[in-house]
């Protein structure tokens, strides 16, 4: 810290009067010629005793000076950021001052900005009125300090996980709904990390990623030939749910079964297998399950009607009885038709649905509901319409929120980001721990992830929305993870299902934080709440206890995405 002092001061000693009173008792005392001589010899002790005191209280009032120079100066810093200029900065400064030193006569001066505007330095100066020293002609001593504060230079990654899921289109509580609630605490927080159009070049730089998620995530159908997309169907997983035979023609991939159904992709994915579920490997066609299958919602048996979404025929059309699709699902498969490939030639339409559970929405994208990611991107605009397209509808799985936050920011993709400069437009990842070494700037690499609800998998045990499910030969509805059958996180059952799931994000969050990664949770209890698993589920994804926050209604939601900017922006004493 930089400071340079000329005098301090706190406050009168409580022993000043009496120390005087005495002086002033031995001064007028006539009992004698001993006691008029000790008190002349005394007069020059008092006054130095005297002395001692106002300068122990100018030692006191320097300290305190001080530490209110230190508050001002990064008070004045935040306020030349936010775009006003040195002298109505040193105007606030002054006010911080004397609020802090409680002394009217304390002021800012001389403040002085850097030619580059990152560093404010200031000085500050009091006095105090001396009790003793008054009475050699010093009836005041100046007080001075000085302190430079330095902006946050460091540049952002930012990486908005937002629950999209049907509740965050309840009340926030404070007239407005919980998706208006959390669109406006994320753009306050864009607004605070953005600096002034007065304000240097150097101000901190911020980039943003927007991931709206529910029961999956859409990464957006230009991505459908992106070389980290399963094309080939090479993962392991690429064919769960659905038979190949020999001897019948057979679609290529998933993305095959959507053009021979003339049906467009919905852009979601499912997530990759163990022992990449929960972690940024780069996907590379050396590595099969590093790649990303489409996710296409099974078409599921027409002989159970309480199934929640059958939307083709299984039988007759383009599947022919007793060919080799036929046989297999009756010997290798459910029996009941749900695993034939066949099927999938027919354009999927209300009269090829046998399900009076949900018929109005079936279709293999029913369990693609959000807007699609907005990769990492440090245009302003870009981010704030993201935010603004969302629109909640579908379950929460905060795991695919949470790993497809950290993948827009992570240097191992998917998203390459190229086109962009170092300010403006799309952005590449920066290495993890990354330092620019022209300026020593720090990159950090922040999650914030939103949620109104827990981890829910429709089928879950007392899962009372979903009780016909418990009719469903498949028990639970397919997500990013699929079916409880596929066992994607070990063996799942609606006994276990919402264990498993806290249990994935959280390794997830770990996983992340273990490589640099920063994470706060929020979680918003408008309305529905967070029950206590939950709300612990949040509190372990975070990087410690002063990064989750619970937010009861809509005014407090956006009060806490300005506190996570403050945090972040931070200015600090200049060395």
């Amino acid at each position: 810290m930089e400071r340079k002092f000329t005098m301090a001061a706190g406050r009168p000693a409580r022993g000043a009067t009496a120390v005087l009173n005495t002086a002033r008792h031995f001064g007028a005392d006539r009992s004698g010629s001993i006691a008029m001589t000790t008190a002349i010899a005394a007069l020059p002790l008092m006054l130095a005793i005297g002395a001692g005191v106002d300068y122990a209280r100018a030692v006191s009032e320097k300290t305190q000076l001080q530490i209110g120079t230190d508050a001002a100066a990064i008070a004045g810093i935040r306020a030349v950021r936010q775009g006003v200029s040195v002298a109505t900065a040193t105007t606030v400064m002054t006010a911080v001052i004397q609020a802090d030193d409680l002394n009217p006569a304390a002021h800012a001066s001389n403040a002085t900005l850097s030619t580059d505007g990152t560093t404010l330095c200031v000085d500050s100066t009091s006095q105090i009125t001396t009790a003793f020293m008054a009475m050699a002609g010093f009836k005041t001593i100046p007080v001075g300090a000085h302190a430079c504060s330095a902006m946050n230079i460091d540049t952002f990654e930012i990486a908005f996980a937002i629950d999209n899921s049907g509740s965050m289109n309840d009340s926030a509580q404070n007239g407005q709904t919980k998706i208006a609630a959390a669109k406006s605490a994320a753009n306050a927080l864009i607004t605070a990390l953005t600096p002034a159009a007065s304000a240097s070049a150097a101000n901190l730089t911020a980039s943003y990623s927007v991931v709206p998620f529910a029961a999956s995530v859409d990464v957006g159908v230009a991505n459908a030939t992106a070389s980290w997309m399963d094309t080939t169907a090479a993962s392991s997983i690429h064919w769960n749910n659905y038979l190949r035979p020999s001897g019948v023609t057979l679609p290529a991939s998933r993305f095959a079964m959507f053009t021979n159904m003339s049906t467009a992709w919905g852009g979601c994915v499912e997530e990759r297998p163990s022992p990449y579920t929960v972690s940024d490997d780069a996907s590379t066609s050396a590595r099969p399950d590093t790649l990303y299958v489409p996710l296409l919602y099974p078409d599921e048996q027409d002989s159970n009607s309480a199934v929640y979404n059958s939307y083709l025929k299984d039988e007759g059309g383009t599947c022919v009885v007793n060919d080799a699709s036929y046989k297999a699902d009756k010997t290798g498969g459910t029996g009941d038709g749900q695993t034939k490939l066949c099927k999938y030639k027919a354009k999927p339409t209300s009269t090829n649905s046998s399900s009076r559970v949900n018929p109005s929405a079936n279709g293999p994208n029913i369990a693609c509901t959000t807007t699609a990611v907005s990769p990492l991107n440090a245009t302003k605009a870009t981010t704030t319409a993201a935010i603004a397209a969302m629109n909640p509808s579908g379950d929460t799985l905060l795991m695919a929120g949470f790993m497809w936050a950290w993948r827009t920011i992570s240097p191992n993709g998917p998203f390459p980001g190229t086109g962009g400069t170092a300010t403006s437009g799309p952005q590449v990842p920066k290495a993890y721990n990354y330092v620019n070494p022209t300026t020593g700037a720090a990159n950090h690499k922040v999650i914030i992830l939103l949620t109104d609800g827990m981890n829910h998998w429709a089928g879950e045990a007392n899962d009372a929305s979903f009780a016909s499910l418990q009719n469903d030969p498949n028990d639970s509805i397919y997500n990013a993870l699929g079916f409880f059958g596929d066992n994607r996180l070990g063996l799942t059952t609606a006994a276990n299902a919402r264990g498993l799931l806290d249990t994935a994000t959280v390794q997830a969050c770990s996983n992340a934080k273990a490589i640099g990664v920063e994470v706060y949770t929020v979680g918003f209890l408008a309305t529905d709440g967070i029950d206590a698993a939950g709300q612990q589920t949040l509190a372990s994804c975070a990087t410690d206890s002063a990064h989750t926050f619970l937010a009861q209604d809509g005014d407090e939601l956006v009060t806490v995405f300005q506190n996570i900017a403050a945090t972040l922006t931070k200015p600090r004493i200049a060395k």
